[in-house]
């Protein structure tokens, strides 16, 4: 696993007694109930490590943060948790993180998320002092150890400054020469996935074998508006426009759409086809706020393609540890009896889900300018 990561820290509150605090401009006051300060756990990127250790898989995480207490604590939680990374600390650089404030609300005997504040770095100063780190012999060469070692790498990238068009292009020379040598050498292929933002150019003309954006980020690059993705004809609008712009780079193309599951936009020698894969009945929300959900589908992609290079089934498996997901408690993640619970299992089953095929779609059949 490769790309940014987040220090997520979660507060469960009450609102504040009237009268209990001074107050000065009228600002609105909550109070961190006793053990309420989670103290941070490390999403994004890491909830890869986190999936891949539920479910008894190996894996290892590269990433940058800052050096400064927050980049402490995340050190802190690796070493805690097992999560094997290499920590690249920037002097100078923030590291990236979430602080969320959840609220209980008596009437209704629930928390909901009242405030988010975030601190991140400048992305461009950071991609820059990354790429010198990166972009050397030493780190190369010890990169190209490490992916000799994997059959899957997932690249998360949420443009925080690690992931750059340079840090991108070196990695993926390192894993094509891998390649080389595993197939000389009669071994399984190496698979990569893909999870972006909206910087889609990065990752052109390199080793893609699924691209994972969510509808948002979909929809952003081809300028679209976000619409109701159940509805035939607004999927393939979508997937056409995507089609059309990047299936000679991106042939395999993933889109999560939500609680409306996920899309898979295939391009073939100027054919093209969308098929929707519906999730299972996803649990109540918790905090109103779904949280993870697009990383754990990520991860489990990846994971799958460990053990079966059918799309198809990885995407089926992705939506059920996303709808899984969905269900944890607030500022919680799946561990192994998640997915291995009868409930969940169930629910699966009875949903007797079946892919969709929504239609055929134009596609490019030579290159194309962006």
């Amino acid at each position: 696993m490769a790309g940014d990561i987040a220090l997520d820290r979660t507060f469960f509150c009450d609102p504040a007694p009237a009268g209990l605090h001074a107050v000065h401009a009228g600002e609105t006051i909550v109070d961190v109930r006793p053990g309420g300060d989670d103290f941070g756990s490390v999403g994004a990127a890491c909830n890869a490590c986190v999936l891949a250790g539920a479910l008894g898989a190996e894996s290892f995480l590269v990433t940058v943060t800052g050096d400064d207490p927050e980049a402490d604590r995340v050190g802190e939680i690796f070493a805690a948790s097992g999560v094997r990374a290499r920590q690249i600390r920037l002097p100078g650089v923030q590291t990236v993180t979430r602080l969320r404030f959840y609220v209980h609300d008596p009437a209704a005997d629930r928390f909901d998320l009242r405030l988010r504040v975030d601190k991140d770095p400048d992305a461009s100063a950071s991609h820059a002092r990354a790429e010198k780190e990166i972009c050397t012999r030493d780190f190369l060469d010890w990169w190209e150890q490490q992916a000799h070692a994997s059959n899957v790498i997932l690249f998360s990238d949420t443009g925080k400054g690690f992931l750059s068009r340079r840090v991108m292009v070196a990695l993926n020379e390192r894993i094509a020469r891998v390649a080389e040598r595993r197939a000389s050498d009669g071994m399984e292929p190496i698979r990569v996935v893909v999870d972006p933002k909206r910087e889609w150019e990065k990752f052109e003309g390199l080793k893609v074998d699924l691209f994972k954006p969510n509808d948002v980020e979909a929809a952003g690059v081809v300028h679209l508006p976000r619409m109701d993705w159940s509805v035939g004809a607004n999927l393939r609008t979508l997937a056409e426009s995507i089609g059309q712009k990047w299936g000679n780079d991106f042939p395999n193309i993933v889109i999560t759409l939500g609680e409306r599951g996920a899309a898979l936009v295939t391009v073939r020698e100027g054919r093209g086809t969308v098929v929707r894969f519906p999730t299972p009945g996803a649990h109540k929300l918790a905090g109103g706020i779904a949280m993870h959900c697009g990383d754990m589908f990520a991860a489990a992609l990846a994971l799958s393609l460990c053990i079966d290079e059918d799309p198809a089934s990885a995407i089926f498996f992705a939506n059920y540890v996303a709808s899984v997901q969905v269900g944890k408690p607030i500022g919680q993640k799946i561990v192994g009896p998640d997915l291995k619970d009868p409930r969940n299992l169930n629910r699966l089953r009875d949903d007797a889900l079946q892919a969709e095929l929504v239609g055929e779609i134009r596609a490019p059949s030579g290159i194309r300018p962006k």
